[in-house]
């Protein structure tokens, strides 16, 4: 009883114990939105140039805004999306933010960058004027005035979000769901694989 290859033994059966359950258990239903279609955002960036969700394909995007004509809202707006991007850190490059700006030009939007230090290849500036393309994404939400859009990586809506706890939470729950099952996010017109 006190040869090590015992005890060695006896710990890969315990803890192959959980790991056969496991095995067995069926996955968890995917978000809402397979079955939408891709959303189409082209929009430039504070720089000038253009982005468009064909270019972020095989990234899951999450979708703020800030409103540049509000400075009180727009530092709120801000330091909400430090926390957001912050507690999604650990998904990697696989999350790009797109952060839709209007009430202010790209100049602004450049100096708030600069300011805020938030040039990283993740975050991506886009000048949204008269919030059209803010307006369009939320048509069909569930939430009246979503603070987050996700769109998977072929850019269908897959959930809107407020900034209430249990939505945050609902909301990193989604995104890790979509960021590691691929099964969940299929390719348009395939089944999902279970």
């Amino acid at each position: 009883m006190t040869r090590p290859w015992f005890w060695i033994v006896v710990l890969c059966i315990a803890w192959s114990v959980p790991l056969i359950k496991s095995l067995g258990a069926e996955y968890p239903d995917p978000p809402a939105g397979v079955e939408r279609a891709a959303e189409i955002v082209a929009l430039n960036d504070a720089d000038g140039l253009p982005v468009t969700l064909a270019n972020l394909k095989g990234h899951l995007v999450v979708v703020h805004s800030l409103d540049l004509a509000q400075p009180q809202a727009t530092e709120a707006d801000f330091v909400a999306f430090r926390e957001m991007r912050d507690r999604l850190r650990g998904l990697g490059s696989s999350v790009v933010h797109i952060i839709l700006c209007a009430g202010g030009d790209a100049e602004q939007v450049v100096a708030l960058i600069d300011s805020k230090t938030a040039r990283r290849p993740g975050n991506l500036f886009l000048l949204d004027p008269g919030w059209k393309t803010r307006t369009r994404l939320r048509t069909g939400c569930a939430n009246e005035e979503p603070a987050l859009i996700l769109l998977d990586r072929h850019g269908r809506r897959r959930g809107d979000f407020v900034r209430s706890p249990e939505d945050l939470d609902r909301f990193a729950q989604t995104i890790s769901l979509l960021a590691n099952w691929l099964g969940s996010d299929p390719e348009p017109g395939t089944a999902i694989h279970r």
